[in-house]
């Protein structure tokens, strides 16, 4: 799961999710859950529908929203841009 998400393979998540094999909690070596590693507020959300944690904390103390506020700002931006 963790190199799906890092990869953005939105597909892969989705069908790692929806085949109940993995484990959405599981924490690479540097304490990082899926969630931390998101590129994409697609991945985010199909992760936080299938109940990842947003108060999980990895090894430096970060959440996934620390890790991933660049990810979401860009978004946010680019999201207002498409609006306007």
């Amino acid at each position: 799961m963790h190199l799906a998400v890092n990869y953005d393979d939105r597909e892969m998540v989705q069908l790692l999710l929806k085949s109940g094999r993995c484990n959405i909690h599981k924490r690479n070596i540097h304490g990082n859950t899926p969630l931390h590693l998101v590129r994409s507020p697609e991945v985010a959300v199909f992760l936080l529908d299938a109940g990842c944690s947003v108060e999980a904390v990895n090894t430096k103390g970060q959440t996934p929203k620390d890790t991933v506020r660049k990810v979401f700002e860009r978004f946010e931006v680019h999201y207002k841009e498409k609006k306007e």
